[in-house]
């Protein structure tokens, strides 16, 4: 089921998740005309005027049902040929067919009807929840991308009111539960920012007053009334007025309700609010009241289950459900719990005395449930012989009984939902903390602790003797977070908390969960595999004990787009690792080291140096990266440096695309000094060479020069070593030197008949006909090229090459076409060097095109997703383009200046005094810019990173100045 959202920048999120490429401008002005009607039928006129508005083109029919046939196969890739489609053609009419929750719009609108229903009904935390569920399908100014298309203006006028509206009534709901002092920061905000509207400034002088604030509420009423006579020459609504009189006379009316309490004692009350739980809520309520029976919120210590539990009790016991409360944490005998269970519902015997429930709508919450494992089994006859009986459960881990909800409850967002509380406590010890003043240091603060709310109250504690930055520096994620005394039993630091979870492992578990703490990132389950081996546990063993660790909530399970991989948080890996230290006699950390650095050898040896990875191996590499540099040190510095010269020459392109060419030739050139054995030392040369060349490092022709050392059987770095030698001649302007090299290289790669190794060579000797003018013949080897290359990484490789010689020839048209599929198939690779290559290349055709703006656009995208630290010549051709952009649409002052020191650093270092692509000199040329380094020039400040720096910062201003002026910073849509 597709998602269509509006509220904020149009997408359109597809059923994985991933957002969906759903065309230009009109065309997604027509789907979000049709999904602000779904279910209703547009007129195609209606459809017509709203993106082109006075404007429309004779072929406007033709135009839209283009439109609406692209966004069919858009929006259901997969429908087959004679099923009806979800956009319905009337006749001169569209529809489209929708469930409410397929349009965020219409989801936020129902959350918001359901939310005021419940604040009538007297149920303000539900009514909160629901309200607050609403608002966070908000993701910014709705419509924000179609802003000038004529129909969206009075779209985004109604939508915004509703928001409004929608905010007024959920600040209504926490009033109502009492969160009056949480409010008063906020409605300050809103009657700034929106002073003509009275609802916000009553709800402000509300809070103060029932804050306390008796005077500073009324000095709110005055700056209402004030500004209402300013602006508007009229007085405070009726409604403005009579709530000054009540606050004036102090009516006890106004003060919020008291705490509530259940049938069986008093539910605790949190001295805290509760932050960040309102969708969380809301979704626990959903499943009790809709008929799952038994619900177990679980997660790791300290993320704060048990608060929200008591936030949904408090909410049952609003709305007059019979509850019973029962924390558990300090029982680990099965009779015991059960006997309790049985006195807080009121019997004597769990399971002699169950008929005696029968009937009884009681909601039973248990708190900590984690030492408990086999509570589950009574549980489950408790819930069959009562029906109407509801268990919410806390626990690290499921219980295991069939048909239990597990609802994972994860920690709190350090930016948004971290900060918050994080303000909250550090009010209550200084209350003249300023949270914005210091929230950049907050959230790292929060960060480096996970989010835990646990933690997050610890640390906030510890402002009374630390400053925000003193607190950081002693939050180091290799020592965890400091202990702090005075607070409630196993909960007094996180310490406690991790070792309690520890305590309740087995011993061979536990061991492997210590070393899988050794390792510096997320892992997949293979990697845990051979951790495990370790602790001495088989493959079936290994993967219960990682499924153990998941229930335990020490591990957490995570789908990326490399697969299924876990982590722990840095709390619970600094723990783990001190008591890895501290423990038992056992295997020293190398022990480790040596199986993970055993698994890399053996995937390496299963790949291919030539192969061109794909999205998902390349996704894999990325988030392997920390383990694989402490593997490759691990390697080196215990003598086995054969090994991790392997793991470096079999992943080259794979650490190429992701734009780690210079790791690679350090870490070969460590391996060598480290002393690689006689028959892979060559090879290893080449392969330094090749990430020398790729990097414009000046060692490339020396390390390369052993290609006369490699075996003539080993034709792969035979191939390569010519390769890389024939684009180095050429780059050189050694014209013979590149096609000897090129025709060697062309000639071993065809004896050996080696797709693979033929496109490296065609790309080789492509360049070297490229550098020399002999455009023909380099087009000729990018097409030969193009034929042999099969999947996404290949087939961009080729078209990145098709697309220079374009450049080169000054075929635009041409260039645009092809590096725009070029850029579009690198998008799915993820960030790599290529998605780069691609984006630079794009920009270039887009200055030859003469759109300035659009070419500055693509260039800074490349730029950001290379690596600052891959290719300078790379980034210094990219920061002289942008330079060039700017000359051209007249920013002269800031174009020469980067022109200039980017010419200035390629002398620098290559010798050569402009450092603008050579397929862009002419157009320099034709508009009179100047981009060689000028006589007496100053030398550039800084180096490469630092001039890389200051260009994205003044394209980023460059391409809003250019939307400013309405030009576009795109080539124009041909509908």
């Amino acid at each position: 089921m597709v998602l269509i959202r509006l509220l904020g920048p149009t997408e359109v999120l597809g059923d994985d998740g991933r957002s969906l490429d759903v065309g230009g401008a009109k065309q997604r002005g027509v789907l979000a005309q049709l999904a602000l009607r779904a279910n209703v039928a547009v007129s195609l006129d209606r459809l017509a005027e709203g993106v082109w508005g006075e404007q429309v083109p004779p072929r406007y029919r033709q135009n839209v049902q283009v439109y609406v046939s692209t966004l069919r196969r858009v929006l259901e890739p997969n429908r087959p040929a004679r099923a009806p489609s979800c956009i319905i053609g009337h006749r001169e009419a569209y529809e489209l067919v929708a469930a409410p929750d397929q349009v965020d719009v219409e989801r936020f609108r129902r959350a918001v009807r359901g939310g005021r229903e419940l604040l009538a009904q007297g149920r303000p935390e539900t009514a909160a929840t629901l309200l607050a569920q609403g608002l966070e399908e908000w993701r910014g100014t709705p419509l924000a991308d179609l802003a000038d298309e004529p129909f969206a203006a009075d779209w985004v006028s109604e939508l915004l009111e509703e928001r409004m509206a929608a905010l007024d009534d959920r600040i209504e709901a926490d009033l109502a539960r009492g969160r009056a002092a949480t409010l008063v920061a906020e409605l300050q905000g809103l009657v700034r920012e929106h002073p003509d509207r009275e609802r916000p400034w009553q709800h402000l002088m509300l809070a103060l007053y029932r804050s306390g604030r008796q005077g500073e509420a009324m000095e709110a009423y005055r700056s209402a009334r004030e500004h209402l006579l300013d602006e508007s020459g009229i007085d405070p609504g009726p409604d403005l007025r009579q709530l000054a009189d009540r606050i004036l006379n102090q009516d006890p009316s106004l003060i919020a309700s008291a705490p509530v309490s259940s049938e069986s004692g008093t539910v605790p009350v949190p001295l805290t609010a509760v932050v960040g739980g309102t969708d969380r809520m809301a979704r626990v309520l959903s499943h009790l009241n809709g008929g799952d029976r038994l619900v177990v919120l679980t997660g790791p210590g300290g993320v704060g289950k048990t608060r929200l539990a008591l936030a949904v009790a408090a909410e049952l016991q609003e709305a007059r459900r019979p509850l019973a409360w029962l924390p558990l944490e300090h029982l680990t005998d099965l009779r015991e719990a059960s006997a309790a269970i049985a006195a807080v519902l009121g019997v004597d015997d769990l399971h002699a005395d169950a008929a005696m429930l029968s009937g009884r709508d009681d909601v039973l919450v248990l708190d900590n449930l984690e030492q408990l494992p086999g509570l589950g089994a009574p549980l489950q006859v408790l819930l069959e012989a009562v029906p109407t009986l509801r268990v919410l459960a806390t626990s690290r881990s499921p219980l295991g009984v069939l048909g239990e909800v597990v609802i994972e409850v994860e920690p709190l967002d350090p930016g948004t939902d971290g900060v918050e509380l994080f303000g909250e406590r550090a009010r209550a010890h200084l209350p003249s903390f300023d949270v914005e003043a210091w929230r950049p240091v907050i959230t790292r603060i929060c960060e480096r602790v996970d989010g835990l709310p646990l933690a997050i109250e610890l640390v906030s504690a510890r402002l009374t003797v630390l400053g925000p930055n003193d607190l950081l520096a002693e939050l180091d994620p290799a020592t965890g977070v400091p202990r702090t005394l005075g607070g409630h039993g196993r909960q007094d630091s996180l310490e406690d908390l991790v070792g309690w979870s520890l305590d309740l492992l087995p011993v061979q578990s536990r061991r492997c969960f210590e070393d899988l703490a050794s390792l510096p990132e997320t892992f997949d389950l293979e990697t845990a595999v051979a951790v495990g081996s370790v602790a001495g546990l088989d493959v079936p063993a290994a993967r219960a004990v990682v499924a153990e660790l998941v229930r335990a909530a020490l591990l957490r399970a995570i789908e990326t787009e490399a697969g299924r991989r876990f982590t722990m948080l840095n709390t619970v890996r600094a723990v783990a690792r001190a008591a890895r230290d501290t423990g038992r006699d056992r295997s020293g950390p190398d022990a480790v080291a040596d199986a993970v650095a055993a698994l890399w050898v053996e995937r390496a040896r299963r790949s291919d140096p030539l192969d061109q990875p794909d999205a998902r191996t390349l996704a894999a590499a990325r988030a392997d990266l920390s383990t694989t540099r402490w593997a490759l040190q691990h390697l080196t510095g215990s003598g086995r440096a054969d090994e991790a010269a392997e793991i470096l020459l079999r992943g080259r392109r794979v650490y190429a695309v992701l734009g780690l060419a210079d790791e690679t030739l350090a870490g070969l050139l460590s391996a060598l000094d480290a002393g690689i054995s006689h028959p892979a030392r060559a090879k290893a040369m080449v392969g330094a060479g090749s990430a020398a060349y790729v990097t414009s490092d000046p060692r490339a022709e020396e390390l390369l020069a052993a290609v006369v050392d490699v075996p003539d059987d080993d034709v792969t770095w035979l191939v390569i070593g010519h390769t890389s030698l024939c684009a180095l001649h050429a780059d050189g302007s050694d014209a013979e030197g590149a096609l000897r090299h090129a025709r060697e290289g062309l000639a071993r790669a065809e004896a050996s008949g080696s797709r693979p190794l033929l496109r490296v060579a065609h790309s080789a000797a492509g360049w070297a006909a490229l550098r020399s003018g002999r455009y023909d013949d380099a087009r000729d080897h990018a097409l030969a090229q193009l034929g042999l290359a099969s999947g996404d990484a290949e087939t961009v490789l080729a078209l990145q090459d098709v697309t220079l010689v374009e450049l080169f020839r000054e075929a635009t048209e041409a260039a645009l076409e092809v590096a725009t599929e070029a850029l579009r198939l690198s998008l799915r690779l993820g960030p790599s060097f290529p998605l780069a290559q691609s984006q630079q290349q794009l920009g270039f055709a887009l200055l030859q095109a003469g759109d300035a703006f659009g070419a500055a656009e693509v260039l800074l995208a490349g730029l950001r997703t290379a690596p600052s630290h891959h290719d300078s010549g790379f980034l210094l051709e990219s920061v002289a383009a942008i330079g060039l952009a700017a000359c051209i649409a007249g920013q002269d002052q800031p174009g020469r200046r980067l022109l200039q020191r980017s010419a200035a650093l390629a002398q620098k270092h290559f010798g050569v005094d402009c450092a603008l692509s050579d397929p862009l000199l002419s157009t320099a040329e034709r508009h009179e810019v100047t981009a060689t380094l000028e006589r007496g020039a100053l030398p550039a400040p800084g180096g490469v990173p630092e001039l890389v720096e200051q260009a994205i910062e003044f394209a980023a201003g460059f391409g809003r100045r250019g939307a400013d002026a309405g030009i576009s910073a795109t080539p124009p849509q041909r509908d």
